[in-house]
């Protein structure tokens, strides 16, 4: 027993050395996100057009970051407490969930001209793509799904 206990204890030991050694998640860049009030909630990413979208939910605005400069490209402004972001690439569409007024936004990516809004009623947080249907998932309330 007290050979197996070591025997364990050393391989726990060598994976854990092993795992500080190569870090899954290495910092590229820091990119300053200017006159932000309150926190970031969720991020969505366009892969091919190399853009970052940032649910900053203190600002009631999205930032869409320019991924090449590492520069804000442009802002989305008049959201409610947005928190939840997603990025519909084969539709070039923002989805914006606001947990202050229970919306969820569409936008189009290229101009952020408004597509549509649906209300919830309340607290709209998380927003998923299915990747295999395309369908959005929101959370909201007190544990909905849309």
């Amino acid at each position: 027993m007290t050979l197996w206990l070591t025997a364990a204890i050393h391989l726990i030991m060598c994976s854990v050395g092993a795992a500080a050694a190569d870090p899954h998640l290495i910092l590229e860049r820091t990119i300053p996100l200017e006159n932000l009030r309150g926190r970031i909630d969720h991020m969505a990413i366009d892969r091919v057009g190399g853009r970052l979208f940032v649910a900053e939910l203190g600002n009631d605005s999205v930032d869409v970051i320019d991924l090449q400069t590492g520069k804000v490209h442009e802002r989305i402004n008049g959201l409610k407490d947005p928190q939840g972001v997603a990025y519909l690439a084969n539709q070039d569409v923002i989805i914006v969930a606001n947990g202050g007024d229970g919306s969820v936004r569409f936008l189009r990516a290229g101009d952020l001209s408004s597509l549509g809004t649906t209300a919830l009623g309340s607290d709209a947080d998380n927003v998923r793509i299915d990747p295999s249907s395309g369908h959005v998932v929101v959370g909201y309330g007190d544990g909905g799904l849309a």
